[in-house]
């Protein structure tokens, strides 16, 4: 009986190692970030911003990455976003809804930390119009950091903290702090 007890947790410990020891062998965070991968991603955000009685923000992000050194890669997303927020009136309060599009060059720096995960720090200057009750342009200084889990070779989802600092707002508008949490999948391949 005791052997079969032995049996069990032994294949049931081989269950849980052989992905690792697989992924480590087939790539994982040791095999991305180096020159000439090319890394196509997406990601969805939700944020509250701190401006006025505050607002909610929820995009869509798509986006391409090259690295040209091992670890530093350079590239640029595009922005669509909805934006919603309560705006305070002398009768209580009223609901006002907006759309932002953009483009934000960045770059990015890659940290593998064990075998499965790795950290991908970037910095990007996103360029924003807004359309809706409101229409300007904004440029922002984005900061993102995912944690990346490499589930498989050349492929990847990960998710972190942002922070985004208005730089240039419209006339008589307040710069503001968003701060959030966001998602990243992508993959990567060589050219």
């Amino acid at each position: 009986m005791k052997q079969g007890k032995w049996f069990i947790s032994f294949v049931f410990v081989a269950m849980l190692a052989l992905p690792t020891i697989a992924l480590a062998q087939s790539g994982g965070s040791a095999a991305f970030g180096h020159p000439g991968q090319v890394v196509p991603f997406g990601s969805i955000s939700m944020k509250y911003n701190t401006a006025g009685d505050g607002t909610s923000e929820i995009g869509i992000n798509p986006g391409l990455l090259y690295f040209i050194m091992d670890n530093l890669a350079v590239g640029g997303s595009f922005k669509l976003q909805r934006h919603s927020e309560q705006v305070a009136t002398m009768n209580g309060s009223e609901s006002s809804s907006t759309t932002q599009l953009g483009f934000a060059p960045m770059a990015a720096y890659h940290l593998a930390l064990n075998p499965q995960i790795s950290l991908l720090a970037q910095g990007s200057l996103p360029i924003i119009h807004q359309f809706g009750d409101f229409s300007y342009t904004l440029v922002q200084l984005d900061i993102f950091a995912p944690l990346l889990l490499h589930i498989a070779q050349h492929f990847f989802i990960g998710a972190g903290p942002q922070l985004a600092f208005d730089l240039i707002v419209p006339d008589g508008a307040d710069h503001s702090v968003t701060i959030g949490l966001q998602t990243v999948i992508g993959g990567y391949f060589n050219l």
